[in-house]
């Protein structure tokens, strides 16, 4: 086999590589200076007039270790991004995290137990923080700190302006992880809940949300994310713009505007599908809406929301509702103004509220 051969399948090689990883790690003047290394030692070898088989195989050699570095750095990357989310998340002492507030988690040494049922942050460029628009006093030692964390509890929201402008609205029973400033071109957070984004858009730097289970990349557009069932069911529905949806298993999806993308990860199904985004995006305003919406979904809401257990029988899984549900009102209303909207009686035993289809 001849040397330009050679080049030419250990950079077909590579590219493969690349996009099996789906990460743009080099290049093409990157891979031509790597096989320029790769040549020059082929040259040394030449020098002392060992056989050309000889040379061959050293040079498949080095290409195959190249190679295997390539790879290895790849995974590490990735494992490592992992691995700091988790551990922030397993990590954090529940004790120290009443569950009627919402939490600002600024480092180790710095908590803030924020009162109210909504909250606004705001994280600006000159790195100061304001929380309802009240300056926030951060411990000079801890401006470093890598990532902040927003835990919002049951029957609270939260609304977080990130430094680069992107917007979010931050649902009840959800945990974000984000850095303070983003840096060495990246954008990206974590999240375990419900999110409404809307992204500040920038052509070199796409913006990552990571859940357990799926990435969604985006540049600049608006869509909200959910996940359920400790991470394993996840939902993306887009209102404006273009997402690409990454599973683990690295099968990736484009959504456009008005669908919604829903992805079991125990079974490794997703499925998308065109929907009335104001179903999935109106509680960032205060209220759920719905049309012709299973009885079953509004429920898993409601109950999500305000955490209170609900149970219902298989009847009630059959039927449709349509209307308004206004957040700010106690469980109580919530629950009075849906027996006007579906077929259903309420009663409440021993602190669990049973809902049955009227006879």
């Amino acid at each position: 086999m001849k040397d330009n051969d050679i080049h030419r399948n250990v950079k077909a090689f590579i590219s493969q590589l690349l996009q099996m990883e789906q990460k743009e790690v080099l290049s093409v003047e990157d891979e031509d200076i790597l096989w320029n290394r790769i040549e020059k030692a082929n040259q040394q070898y030449t020098k002392t007039k060992r056989t050309r088989r000889y040379i061959f195989s050293s040079g498949v050699a080095a290409s195959i270790a190249l190679l295997a570095v390539i790879g290895w750095n790849l995974q590490h990357r990735t494992q490592e991004i992992e691995t700091d989310y988790l551990s922030i998340i397993d990590t954090e002492p529940q004790e120290n995290l009443p569950s009627s507030n919402i939490q600002l988690l600024l480092s180790e040494n710095q908590r803030l137990s924020l009162d109210g049922k909504e909250v606004e942050i705001d994280y600006q460029q000159d790195g100061d923080i304001i929380v309802n628009d009240e300056k926030l006093e951060v411990k000079e030692e801890e401006e470093k700190t890598k990532f902040n964390q927003l835990i919002v509890p049951i029957g609270k929201r939260s609304f977080l302006t990130l430094a680069d402008g992107t917007k979010m609205w931050v649902n009840s029973n959800t945990r974000v992880i984000y850095p303070v400033q983003f840096a060495n071109g990246k954008r990206e957070i974590f999240v375990e809940g419900e999110i409404f984004l809307d992204v500040s858009k920038d052509e070199k730097i796409p913006f990552i949300v990571k859940t357990q289970k799926i990435d969604i990349k985006v540049l600049g557009t608006q869509f909200n994310v959910s996940t359920a069932d400790n991470g394993s069911i996840s939902e993306v529905v887009l209102v404006s713009g273009k997402v690409e949806v990454k599973t683990n298993l690295n099968k990736k999806s484009i959504l456009y505007p008005s669908q919604l993308f829903s992805y079991n990860a125990l079974t490794d199904k997703s499925n998308i599908k065109e929907v009335d985004i104001s179903d999935y995006v109106a509680w960032k305003d205060g209220y759920y809406q719905f049309h012709q919406q299973s009885l079953d979904i509004v429920l898993k809401k409601i109950t999500k929301f305000y955490g209170t257990q609900i149970e219902w029988d298989e009847n009630v899984k059959g039927l449709t509702c349509s209307g308004k549900l206004d957040l700010k009102e106690d469980l109580a209303s919530v629950l009075e103004i849906l027996t006007k909207a579906a077929p259903v009686k309420i009663k409440k035993q021993n602190e669990i509220i049973h809902i049955y289809v009227k006879p």
